[in-house]
This record gives structure tokens, C-alpha cells and sequence, in this order.
């Protein structure tokens, strides 16, 4: 029977964090072949909760079984003589890893006895077997033993204590190959009450002699009777010899010497209660109180303080420390820390994480906490609690039963669990547990059972259905009766997106079956598993070598190509989306000459920061180290290379394969460790080692480093040194490749073979891969993808089945950690494969190939995409039309067929002109026409969702001349708002983020009252007010608030200040009569009185309140209230009482309110009415579905004939007018719902996300679409239709999505005139146009000429464009007439007049030459004078 029995949580141990269970998903289905296996991780794949315990319905089948967090895994072994009390137990270690060699500690009721377990390195796995026993002393003289100590794989230390005559003396027994005595037997400082203990570690000092030294703590809880702490403890230091023997250096560090490397002589208590010695000298300390301290000694008999760790805990019971290894190679140093009722991490000095433990537990010394790889494993009693250190939730994983009595042992690298009872040794491997296949003998038929998880309260299920096949059965099988891989509504836009898979099967192919409505409406579906990425320019053919790196940022990649004369070139290709094949390159460099052939074994590439990536490569016995940066190749380093075979970069170390062992060099070329041989065959290596050849993955597991000898795999960690974890036999090595993933890798030589190493001590075989109508084609040819750890192999159909219709050569992707059935992605077929490189994501992997006659990058896809193209010509917003889909693999099995009904949802974002419409198909403007043209285009020649229209020639947009365009929608030049950020508009109280502003009913500004906001965070939304004072919804950076200002003045309006806290993320306030408010946040409906006795914190007393619980009072179907808008009219008059109808949009409806105040004072509330606006929308043929939501609500005029006219946003189908008819309910003064009409529909802005802020007009509507960070406000024209409007134009801003509140930015109209702000722009007053205006305009200086000018009317989803023709008319000019000639006496008088003007100008000039030549002579004078 198992020794550790999961706890079905009896009342007997309290778990923390009690969370009810829930699943992931509903079902699972697997196809599974007899010989393979396969795990899924329970917490990771399938369930949620606290503390699960996990079990099948179906105990008698063995094809599943479930692999519990804690799994017995290595059977037991029986000591070969029992033990009384184990007081302590240690593994020999060999380079901090366990080589399983294990020694405990046994107090016997008459003897003190050592057992010892000799295991195989390297058996990770196997109990140990403890049959060798020593006996290390009779128990007399009060005999007492604390610790045991590892010093050889031979050699122990015991450290005991008894008395001698009344004296206590300290006891250091000396274990030797059997033989141990007492060696050091010494007075004691202070009696130990309740244990102590060991630690060791070695340093070299000078001359690189190496001394070894034990370090002994005295806790403080043991220097005390009951066990408490005591304000003082001890650490004596020991120094060992060759052989291992002990000897006092005399030096102890105790609370003076402590204080004084603290510089704390006052006050100061010494509380250790753990201690930890690592192997390089560092001497953890936790202090109960304070934190840890790290001392070293030093050999002249002084202790330094080399750090302290602040715990921030009040206080400390336990700890551990360990380095935490990861998957990528790097490690940190991780130190869990047991407080009173929760553990914390700490992550390379600062804390990371708490883990809460149970409540009511009495802690007490020692306390036990361990810290593995994955797993923070806490003792209390018989509870045994486990963590998970990665996971993303911090509750508990697993509460065991373990009775105290026994001795548990944490691996520290390994998930491996030593449990020792007083007669046994159990082994266990830990984890979040797994769902596990482990093959079957028979095929069987389809079978239903259920994986089952129990938490404290509830049980949740997940049926598997599974169904076992032949290994090399290839047809496809359905995941579930009824397939429907589309959404069951799509909009003309839809974007593309990954299908989930749909069918069990190698090679899935996918293929369209087209059906047309009779009103010609389709749905085209192209299903893509890759594409063949399309370059402008050709890529290069012939290559010689080539290998694709994809970059840090998954947008673009690198393809490095040596060309047939040995030259390197690097090209960087950019393909920015999935959902299509369009790509570009740009040369990077091609100034490398090499002059030998590379290899994937001889040439290395990495990015570490873009634009700057390393390349290496071998020529002439030298590894060439080099890097780009700056647009240029630059030198690192040339290291020595002879003898050396391949190369291999893993994370940021490049390793060097060379005279038969493995070097260490970081990515700048400087050496760090090479293979230590001996210390592999320490930590179980038993090969002979004859490396040929390594293999890693740079993105997954690169810690990891696979060595290939001629007849076995040897697989290394490699952190800051090489140790050894599993050696893999193989027949031959002389062709052979491996692929490395995340969970499991392959070993390829003439079959696939994969293999499962998630967890390191348990690596195992899971299946041999089936290619079905394929063989591979020898040599090897082939490369994994680092991302996903797909394999990408070339392969050739069996020539038997080899004809006319299928390629001979295939590209087969294998798919890693899945089911064989599946493990066939893709088999691409390829015309006679030279070479493949491939790198990725993990959505898409780009693999690169030459053939004998053609280059080609594909991206092939993990997930298939899903691209929908529906064709409507139906006017109506929606259109029902069937979708078929044909899956099919191979020729001789039968494919599956899919048919869908779906809905199309015509958005019209599908822009269409009709050319026969438009007015400018020419247009004549004479060349000396300088008066400005402009030329209205109508608004009949196009239709369809417009954002603008862009105008495209070379004369087009150059400023104040040539040609240009107004839009229908574009912003004015003068807006009244513009200096202020105004987020709403109430009559004419403005809302700006830090200021009330009042206007005058003609738009001047009347009053502006500053808020005294508290800091720059703090901003204002939305005020309501009553004649004394006006209430503003605001934000102070963390929560929403209240501000209040004050009209009670003679001086006017000034502010209060903030006066009420909002807990809950509010959406609106409006004041009513007499002090009353409502609220309203995403959970509730509210109205309270306000007090406001305290001026400065003022209190609402809840009156009414609409939430779930109310709701369901009256409603009980109704499941969730998650109210967005309200709004507040007044409607019927009964006996002079006024009553009013509020509005609440909600879920799928509206709910009715009835209100009026009784005496003209008091808020009575008299009737809740919900009415489904999804089913009323129905009745009325209007299109709404079960998802959609009602957001907000503005009244389109007042009410009148029992009419309430309104407009509503909606969330994902059009925006509705409509006219609510209500009705008086007989015997009652108010009025209930009856009917509804619609009056218009706004169409929805294609499938962007609708934003909660709207501003509707008389004439227009403003309504907000965002898609990311983009956010969009599309104008509407309000016309009564039964048919969608468009949008005729629109403007946009940019705003971090994470932080954007539909609050924090202005859209309203005042007058008629539409202003609207980003959350950081002022306010903007935009112009509405009927129809967009050519304007021309040239100058003398700036003539049009003649071009064909293009308009592009456009959205965010298409576009489509006319042309028209701009003719310039040129018109000579008439030809001048000759002038007359002068007459006699004209022409005599015109000469006197030039000889007096040339006269004159020659007397000015000598005057001028008479004056320059004196000044310049009194500048001579002048300047010999100062000289």
C-alpha cells in the first residue's frame, strides 16, 4: 500500500484559501494508438482549485490512470534493520546533486545507529535501499545526537553531546568506512536542549591548497527549556583535514560578536533558528526576528558580514535556500521563508511571492520548510503541504498525510521525494499531476469515463471520451457529433482567425464546398495551414547553405545564405500578420567570404537586441566570432578550433565541440567551463565518450545540451557547470539528428523516435513516430523549429504507392508532446528538397527550402487560419446563409464533411462608387483663371461606412495652392470649447477635467469656476446640478469621487471641494429635488438622500437601490444586472402629481422605473418593470441577438401621446431610434411598457468595439468605435429609415487601450454644432458637410497643369477609388502690334534727355570718388597713429 495517501480535506487539517473547484474545459477527447504514452497536466490542461484531489470513475480500466501531485514512482525498499527515531538524514552530493548515496540518523531506545543507502548514480528514480547499518554508540551517559554530516562518500560527522561526571560535553563522532569513535570530545558552551546543526563547505586559499571546515549552530530555540527563543545563539566553526577529521578553531560567532559586525552593541538579540552552509563558504542565518544574515569566516579567526536579507516578517520559524534552475538557462538564487501562517519567496534578494498556509496552526521549533526546482514543501504535524513556485496562482497544490514520524528528503534539482519511515524508504516524483495514457494490448470501440477533481466542498468532472486504434491507422475521426468551427454571426469585415482543431488525424487538409442563397448571398472560406510567403524580388537560388533566425520582436526574421562563390549574406525579411503570405526583404550585409562550406554544425546565428545580432562560423580550424550593429560587421573574437567538430549556441553560451569534450565560451568569446569527465562518471555516467556531435535548443530548454556519441545520447545540464541527468543507447550514430521541445524531443535516424524529459528524473520513451504512406529519405535532411520544437524532415512516398497524381518528396512537420494519431501535421509536398532551415513562434513557423530548381519561405501555422469572406447583396443588416467545409488527408480514407448555418452581418464597411453617378469625370479649368474653383461632388455616387476621402495626384494637398478635398466631416477653424478640455455639457453648465464653465444660450462664455483639484491625477467627468449647488463624478488617480461647488454665495459659484468616496467603478450621477442622488456604478441602481450636516464628508442614506438581488425578487430568470446608462423623463400628471419613468439599459433590456414625490418632498418609488428589448427588436423584424448589450440611452425629443422617443447604443448590431408606446395599467396612475417601433438604424462601424459615450442632434448622431488604440467617431445622418444608415465621415484619435476611460474624453452637440476632445487634446469644433468639394487653385507662380487626379474614398476595413481627368486650357495670346517710330523732334529730345541723365551720373561720380579718397586718408592717418 502506498505510504502517502492523499487527504479528502477531513476536518482534522484546515487548507488555506478554500476555492471551490472548476474545470477548464468540459470534455475531452482522445484518439490514442496501443503503443504510445502520453500525459496531460491536470492543473495546467483541465482543472482550477485548492488542494485537489484527482481519481477516474472508471477504476477498472488500465489504459488511463491518474498521476497524483505526489506520485510513487519509485516503489519502496525495506531497511535491512528497523529504526526507532530518524533525527536526521543527508544525500552525497556531487556538484549539488543527489548521486544517490543517502545516510539518516536513528536514536534507538539503547543505541545510536547510522543507516546508509549505496544507490546507482544516476537512478533518479529507484528507492533507496538502506541495508548497510553502523552502530555508533550505546546510549549511555545521557547520550544525545543532533546532526549528521556528509564529509566522503565513506565519511560521516555525527555531532552529539553527553554528560561526563556533572559536565556537558560536546561530541564529534568520526564515521570511516564502518568504523566510527568519538574524535573530538570538548566542554560545551551551552547545553543543546533541542538539537543542533550541521553544515560543511571547502575553499581554496593560497596556493590553491583546499581546506575544508564544519560549521555548527546552536538555535536559539535550543538554548532554552520550553523551546522558545532566547536571545542568544552560537556558531562554532571547525576545520577539517585530509582525512575529514574535526578540529576547533576556537572562533565562534555569538550575539557580541554579531552586534558588532551590525554596529548594534544596544538591544540586540541573537535569534537563529535555521542555518544553511553553502559548498563556496556563504553561512545563511535566518534570525527570527530580524532577517538572514550571510557571514563568512574568515581563516584568521574573524567573521564578516557579507549581506543581509530583510524577510520583512515579524517573525521567522524556518527557511531554505536554493538555486532555481530554469528551462532557459538562467537561474536566480530562491530562498523560501516560513512565517507564522504564510511562506514567502524571495527571488534573488527581493520578495516575489506569498503563499498562505492554514489558519490556527501553532507553529513551534524547529519548524521544517524545503525548497526544490518547482516546489515549496511545508511540514506541520502529519500535514505536508506543496506549492508550486511557477504557477500563476499561489494556492495551495497538494495537502498530503505524512506522519510525523517519519523523515522526508527534498531534491533540490530534481521533482524527487524521499519519504523514510521507521522500516521503509519511499520514492516519489512531484508535479501538478497528470491524466496518463500508457498504451493498450487491443484496439477498443469509443468508451466514455470521467476524470474527477474534489475539493473540500464540490466535485467537478470532465468526461473523456477515448477510443484506441492501430498505431498506423491514418483516418480522420471527429472530435464531436456536431462540428461547427465558425461563429455563428460574421460581419463583411471579419478578420481571420486561428481554428481550433476539428478532427483526430495525420495530415489534415481542408477544402471549401460553395453554396449560393438565391439572392446570391455566399460565404467564400479559405482554411490556410502555411504559406508561400510572397517576396517583390526574387530570392536566390543555388545556394550552397543557408538558415533562418526569427528576431526578437516575431514580425521579422533573418536568412543567412552562402552563395556558390562562398559569400555571406544576410537578409531581413518582414511578414507582418498570419492571415496572409505578404512579405518584404532588405539586404543586411553580403561582405563575408568564406572559404568553406557551411553546416548547421559549423555556423551559428542569435539575436540579442535588435538591431544587433552575433553570427559564428568555422573556417580555416578557428571559430570566427562576429557581430551587427550599427549597419556593419564587426570582430569579437577568433578562438582556436582544431580538432574541433561542431558548434552550437544555446541561450548565452556558445559551445564548442573540440578534442573530444564540450567547451564553454560566452557570446563575447571569453572561456567559462569545459566538461569534467570524471564528475560525470561521479554523477552516473557510464559511457565511453567519443563525442561526434551536439544538439540544443536556443529557445526551449537551453540549458539542456545533447551529446552524441557513436552508440549512446548523453543529456548534460549545463548552468555554471555540466552535470550529468540521462544516458539515452542508440544502435549508430553516424546519421542522426535530434529535435528538441519543451516537453519531449525526437531522435532521428532511420525512424522518429520520441521521447518525454518534462521531468528530468523520469525521462522515458513515448512512442515511435508513424509517416504512414512516407519514408524518410537517407541522409537526413531536416531542422526543428527552436519555438515550438515542430520537426520539418524530408521524406519520400513508398514506392509502392507512388503514381502520377502525388509528389515523390514531402516536407513532413512533426508535431511534438501529442498523439500519434495527430503527430503527422503536414506532409508539404516539394519538388527534390536540397536544404531546409527553420525557425518561429509559436503561432507560425517559417521554414525555408531549396530545391534543385527554386527557392521557397513558407509560414507554416501551428493552428490552421480561418479566413471568411461573405458576399451580400442583400440591403437588410443580417442574411442567413449555410457554410460547407471537406476535411481529407489521405486518397484511401474518407474525408468528413462539415455544414454550418450562419449569419452574415452586413456593417456595408464594403465601400462601393458607381462611376454612372459621379459628377467630375472631367473637369476644364483655363490656364490664366486665377480665381479659386470648387467643385461639389454629391453624395449619390458612393455608399458604404465613410471615413474620408483622400485625394492622389502630384499636385494634390501642397498647402494654400493646387488641389484639395473637404471632407464630409473635418475640423473647423474656430471653436468656442477650444481652450478648454470639456468631457460633458449639461444646458449650459460645461464639465471641463478641472473647472465648471457656464454659458450664455448664444454660446458666450458667461463664468468660469475653477475646481481645486488635489493633484494633477484628479479629473472631473460629468456634473449635475440643483439651483444651490452642482455636483461633479470625478477621479483622483485610484478612485471615483464626488466634488461639490456651492451657489449659496452673493459672490457666485465656488468650490466645496471633493465631499463623497466612490467604492465602485461609477458611470453616472444625476441630482433630483431635494437633495436626492442617484448612482450608478456596474453592479447597481441607487438613489439616497444626502446629508450634509458635515460639510467636508458629506453621507447618502440609501433610499432605493436596483441590484441582482432586488431584481430577482420579481425576476428570478434574470441572471445577471450589469447596468451602463439611465436616463430621467418626466411623463403623466395624475391629480396634479408629476411622475416620472426612468429608463436603465441592462443586459439584454430595459428596465422601467416609476417615481414621484409625495408632498412635494418625499421619493416614492412605485413600480419596476423589465421588458427584453432582444425578443421586442424580434417582434418587429429588427435584428438583436442574445450577446447584445444596451449601453446608453438619450432622448431624441420629450414625451408626448404616451411616446417616449430615444435613441440606444448597442454593442455589436446597429444603433436604434425608437418610439416606446406606453399604456396607463387600469386601477394605477402609472404608465407600463406596450410597444415598441422603430424610428431609424445606425449601422454598426463594421466588428470594431463600440465605446460607452454618444452624442445625438436633431439632424446627427456621434458615436465612438475603438479597436485597440485607435479610437474612431463616426458621424451619422438621422433620417427615419427601416434600412441601416452608414456613417458619412468621421476623425479619429490614438489612446493607450489599458488605461482609456469612455469618461476621459468630450462628444456633444451644442447648437446643432458637433465639438468633441481626445483625453489630452483641447476641445475641437468639427464641421459636418452633405458632400465632399474639390478646390482649385493656381497662381502665376503656382500654374495647374493637366493629370489624371484619383479619389480614394475610404474606412478602416476597405477602400475604393475613381479617377477623373483634369484638363488645363491654354490660350495663346493675341500677337503684340509693332510700336510707331518717334518723329524727328521727339527723337531729338530724347537724346538731350539722355545725355543729361548720362551727364549727371558722371558728376556724382567724381564728387563720390573726391570724398572716399579723403576718408580713406584720415583712416591711414589714424590707424599709424595707434601703431
Amino acid at each position: 500500500m502506498n505510504l502517502i495517501y492523499l487527504l479528502l480535506f477531513v476536518a482534522l487539517l484546515k487548507t488555506p484559501c478554500v476555492q471551490k473547484c472548476s474545470q477548464k474545459i468540459d470534455s475531452l477527447t482522445v484518439y490514442a494508438t496501443k503503443d504510445e504514452q502520453l500525459n496531460w497536466n491536470l492543473i495546467d490542461e483541465l482543472f482550477n482549485g485548492v488542494g485537489l484531489t484527482f481519481s477516474l470513475s472508471d477504476t477498472q480500466q488500465n489504459q488511463f490512470k491518474i498521476v497524483d501531485p505526489v506520485e510513487n514512482t519509485g516503489g519502496s525498499a525495506l531497511y535491512s534493520q528497523a529504526a526507532e527515531k530518524i533525527i536526521s538524514s543527508k544525500a552525497l552530493k556531487s556538484n549539488k546533486y543527489w548521486v544517490n548515496q543517502f545516510v539518516f540518523l536513528n536514536k534507538g531506545t539503547t543505541s545510536i545507529t547510522l543507516g546508509i543507502a549505496i544507490g546507482e548514480a544516476g537512478q533518479n528514480v529507484i528507492a533507496p535501499k538502506f541495508d548497510k547499518f553502523i552502530t555508533l554508540n550505546q546510549i549511555e551517559d545521557n547520550l544525545d545526537c543532533y546532526d549528521i554530516e556528509y564529509i566522503f562518500d565513506k565519511t560521516f560527522i555525527v555531532d552529539c553531546s553527553k554528560i561526563v561526571g556533572n559536565t556537558i560535553k560536546n561530541v564529534l563522532y568520526y564515521v570511516n568506512d564502518g568504523d566510527s569513535y568519538e574524535y573530538l570530545i570538548e566542554e560545551a558552551l551551552v547545553q543543546a536542549k533541542h538539537g543542533r546543526l550541521l553544515g560543511q563547505y571547502k575553499v581554496k586559499g593560497q596556493g590553491g591548497k583546499e581546506y575544508r571546515y564544519l560549521v555548527r549552530a546552536t538555535p536559539s530555540y535550543s538554548v532554552s527549556q520550553d523551546g522558545s527563543i532566547s536571545g542568544d545563539s552560537l556558531l562554532e566553526v571547525f576545520l577539517l583535514n585530509n582525512k575529514g577529521q574535526p578540529s576547533n578553531t576556537g572562533y565562534i560567532l555569538d550575539g557580541l560578536t554579531m552586534s558588532l559586525l551590525l554596529n548594534k552593541q544596544y538591544d540586540f538579540e541573537f535569534n537563529i533558528v535555521d542555518m544553511k552552509v553553502l559548498e563556496n563558504g556563504d553561512i545563511y542565518l535566518l534570525d527570527a526576528q530580524y532577517g538572514i544574515y550571510v557571514v563568512n569566516y574568515i581563516p584568521n579567526g574573524a567573521f564578516q558580514l557579507k549581506k543581509f536579507i530583510d524577510t520583512g516578517m515579524g517573525f521567522a520559524y524556518a527557511f531554505d535556500r536554493n538555486i532555481f534552475l530554469r528551462r532557459d538557462g538562467t537561474y536566480s538564487e530562491n530562498i523560501a521563508v516560513l512565517g507564522y501562517g504564510f511562506v514567502e519567496l524571495i527571488v534573488n534578494g527581493e520578495l516575489k511571492s506569498e503563499y498562505k498556509l492554514p489558519n490556527g496552526i501553532h507553529y513551534t521549533f524547529p519548524a521544517n520548510i524545503d525548497l526544490s526546482q518547482e516546489f515549496i514543501v511545508v511540514r506541520h504535524d502529519d500535514a505536508t503541504y506543496l506549492f508550486d513556485i511557477d504557477a500563476k496562482s499561489k494556492d495551495l497544490l497538494q495537502l498530503q498525510v505524512i506522519p510525523q514520524t517519519n523523515y522526508v528528503m527534498i531534491n533540490p534539482f530534481l521533482p524527487d521525494m524521499i519519504v523514510l519511515t521507521l522500516d521503509k524508504a519511499y520514492r516519489y516524483t512531484l508535479s501538478q499531476g497528470y491524466l496518463q495514457y500508457n498504451g493498450s494490448d487491443d484496439v477498443q470501440e469509443k468508451k466514455m469515463i470521467e476524470i474527477i477533481a474534489t475539493s473540500i466542498d464540490q466535485i467537478c468532472k470532465i468526461q473523456l471520451t477515448y477510443q484506441i486504434i492501430e498505431s498506423d491507422d491514418k483516418q480522420l475521426y471527429k472530435y464531436s457529433d456536431t462540428l461547427t468551427p465558425f461563429p455563428n454571426q460574421i460581419t463583411e469585415d471579419t478578420e481571420p482567425f486561428q481554428l481550433n482543431v476539428l478532427t483526430s488525424g495525420p495530415n489534415e487538409q481542408y477544402k471549401q464546398i460553395v453554396e449560393f442563397k438565391d439572392d446570391a448571398t455566399a460565404v467564400k472560406v479559405s482554411l490556410k495551414t502555411y504559406w508561400e510567403l510572397k517576396f517583390p524580388q526574387e530570392l536566390q537560388k543555388d545556394l550552397l547553405f543557408h538558415d533562418v533566425l526569427v528576431g526578437i520582436q516575431p514580425s521579422y526574421f533573418f536568412l543567412a545564405q552562402q552563395n556558390k562563390d562562398g559569400k555571406l549574406t544576410i537578409l531581413k525579411a518582414t511578414h507582418n500578420s498570419i492571415f496572409n503570405g505578404d512579405a518584404t526583404y532588405e539586404k543586411i550585409f553580403d561582405n563575408i567570404s568564406i572559404g568553406i562550406k557551411l553546416t548547421k554544425s559549423t555556423f551559428q546565428m542569435w539575436e540579442c537586441e535588435y538591431p544587433k545580432f552575433h553570427f559564428a562560423y568555422v573556417e580555416n580550424k578557428s571559430v570566427n566570432l562576429k557581430v551587427y550593429s550599427d549597419n556593419q560587421v564587426k570582430d569579437i573574437k577568433t578562438i582556436p578550433f582544431e580538432n574541433g567538430i561542431s558548434i552550437l549556441f544555446l541561450k548565452n553560451y556558445l559551445f564548442l565541440l573540440q578534442n573530444e569534450n564540450v567547451h564553454a565560451y560566452t557570446e563575447h568569446g571569453e572561456f567559462v567551463k569545459s566538461i569534467d569527465l570524471d564528475l560525470l562518471v561521479e554523477q552516473g555516467y557510464k559511457g565511453r565518450w567519443t563525442p561526434k556531435k551536439i544538439f540544443g535548443n536556443r529557445k526551449l530548454r537551453e540549458n539542456l545540451i545533447f551529446v552524441v556519441h557513436q552508440d549512446h545520447i548523453t543529456i548534460l545540464d549545463f548552468h555554471t557547470s555540466y552535470t550529468f541527468i540521462k544516458q539515452i543507447d542508440i544502435d549508430e550514430s553516424d546519421n542522426i539528428e535530434i529535435a528538441i521541445g519543451a516537453e519531449t524531443f525526437f531522435i532521428i535516424t532511420n525512424e522518429i523516435i520520441e521521447y518525454n524529459f518534462d521531468r528530468l528524473n523520469n525521462i522515458y520513451k513515448t512512442k515511435v513516430v508513424q509517416l504512414y504512406d512516407f519514408e524518410l529519405v537517407q541522409p537526413i535532411l531536416g531542422d526543428f523549429c527552436s519555438d515550438t520544437g515542430y520537426l520539418f524532415i524530408n521524406a519520400k512516398t513508398k514506392t509502392q504507392l507512388i503514381n502520377e497524381d502525388n509528389n515523390k518528396y514531402h516536407i513532413l512537420v512533426i508535431q511534438p508532446n501529442t498523439l500519434q494519431h495527430e503527430a503527422l501535421f503536414q506532409a508539404l509536398p516539394i519538388e527534390d528538397p536540397q536544404l531546409i532551415s527553420t525557425q518561429g513562434t509559436s503561432s507560425q513557423m517559417y521554414v525555408y527550402l531549396q530545391t534543385k530548381t527554386s527557392t521557397y519561405v513558407y509560414s507554416m501555422l501551428t493552428n490552421p487560419i480561418l479566413i471568411i469572406e461573405p458576399s451580400i447583396n442583400d440591403p437588410q443588416f443580417s442574411a442567413s446563409v449555410n457554410v460547407s467545409l471537406m476535411i481529407y488527408n489521405f486518397e484511401d480514407t474518407p474525408s468528413i464533411s462539415i455544414k454550418q448555418p450562419i449569419t452574415v452581418i452586413n456593417t456595408q464597411t464594403k465601400i462601393y462608387i458607381d462611376n454612372t453617378k459621379f459628377k467630375a469625370n472631367s473637369i476644364e479649368i483655363d490656364s490664366k483663371d486665377y480665381v479659386k474653383k470648387e467643385k461639389k461632388l454629391g453624395n449619390d455616387w458612393y455608399s458604404g461606412q465613410i471615413s474620408e476621402f483622400q485625394i492622389i495626384c502630384e499636385q494634390c494637398n501642397k498647402g494654400k495652392n493646387g488641389i484639395s478635398i473637404t471632407q464630409t466631416v473635418e475640423q473647423s477653424n474656430f471653436s468656442i470649447f477650444k481652450p478648454y478640455k470639456i468631457r460633458s455639457i449639461n444646458n449650459n453648465l460645461a464639465q471641463a477635467i478641472d473647472a465648471l464653465i457656464f454659458f450664455n444660450d448664444d454660446d458666450t462664455l458667461q463664468e468660469i469656476v475653477p475646481l481645486d483639484v488635489i493633484s494633477k491625477n484628479y479629473q472631473c467627468f460629468q456634473s449635475t446640478q440643483l439651483e444651490y449647488y452642482i455636483l461633479s463624478l470625478c477621479h483622483d488617480g485610484n478612485q471615483y469621487t464626488i466634488y461639490a461647488t456651492s451657489g449659496i454665495s452673493q459672490t457666485g459659484w465656488f468650490p466645496l471641494g471633493e465631499v463623497l468616496k466612490l467604492n465602485k467603478h461609477t458611470k453616472k450621477i444625476e441630482l433630483l429635488q431635494n437633495d436626492y442622488l442617484i448612482i450608478l456604478d456596474n453592479e447597481s441602481f441607487i438613489i439616497s438622500k444626502i446629508n450634509m450636516e458635515d460639510q467636508e464628508n458629506w453621507i447618502l442614506d440609501e433610499e432605493y437601490i436596483i441590484n441582482l438581488n432586488h431584481i430577482q425578487t420579481k425576476y428570478e430568470d434574470l441572471l445577471t444586472f450589469t447596468p451602463n446608462d439611465f436616463l430621467i423623463t418626466p411623463v403623466n400628471k395624475v391629480d396634479g402629481i408629476q411622475y416620472y419613468k426612468v429608463l436603465i439599459t441592462s443586459g439584454e433590456g430595459i428596465f422601467f422605473l416609476d417615481y414621484y414625490f409625495k408632498n412635494q418632498q418625499q421619493l416614492m418609488t412605485i413600480n419596476l418593470e423589465y421588458v427584453n428589448l432582444t425578443k421586442e427588436l424580434q417582434k418587429i423584424q429588427q435584428y438583436a441577438i442574445s450577446s447584445t448589450q444596451y449601453l446608453l440611452i438619450k432622448e431624441l425629443k420629450s414625451f408626448e401621446l404616451n411616446t417616449l422617443n430615444v435613441f440606444i447604443q448597442t454593442s455589436n448590431v446597429v444603433h436604434y431610434g425608437l418610439k416606446i408606446k406606453l399604456a396607463i395599467k387600469e386601477g394605477q396612475s402609472y404608465l407600463i411598457y406596450q410597444s415598441l417601433e422603430s424610428q431609424f438604424l445606425l449601422n454598426r462601424y463594421g466588428n470594431w468595439n463600440t465605446v460607452g459615450n454618444v452624442a445625438v442632434s436633431k439632424s446627427h448622431a456621434a458615436i465612438p468605435y475603438q479597436n485597440q488604440d485607435k479610437i474612431v467617431i463616426a458621424i451619422y445622418p438621422i433620417n427615419e429609415s427601416n434600412k441601416p444608415t452608414t456613417a458619412i465621415g468621421s476623425f479619429s484619435f490614438t489612446e493607450d487601450a489599458s488605461t482609456f476611460n469612455p469618461l476621459n474624453f468630450g462628444l456633444f452637440f451644442r447648437n446643432e454644432k458637433l465639438y468633441s476632445n481626445s483625453p489630452s487634446s483641447d476641445t475641437q469644433q468639427y464641421q459636418i458637410n452633405s458632400e465632399p468639394q474639390l478646390t482649385f487653385i493656381q497662381t502665376t507662380d503656382n500654374p495647374l497643369k493637366s493629370e489624371k487626379i484619383v479619389i480614394k474614398v475610404r474606412n478602416d476595413f476597405s477602400y475604393s477609388q475613381i479617377d477623373f481627368e483634369l484638363n488645363i486650357i491654354v490660350n495663346p495670346d493675341p500677337p503684340n502690334p509693332d510700336p510707331p517710330n518717334p518723329q524727328p523732334e521727339e527723337s531729338s529730345k530724347l537724346w538731350w534727355i539722355i545725355l543729361i541723365i548720362v551727364g549727371g551720373l558722371l558728376l556724382l561720380g567724381g564728387i563720390g570718388f573726391v570724398t572716399y579718397r579723403m576718408k580713406n586718408k584720415a583712416v591711414e592717418v589714424d590707424y599709424n597713429i595707434i601703431a
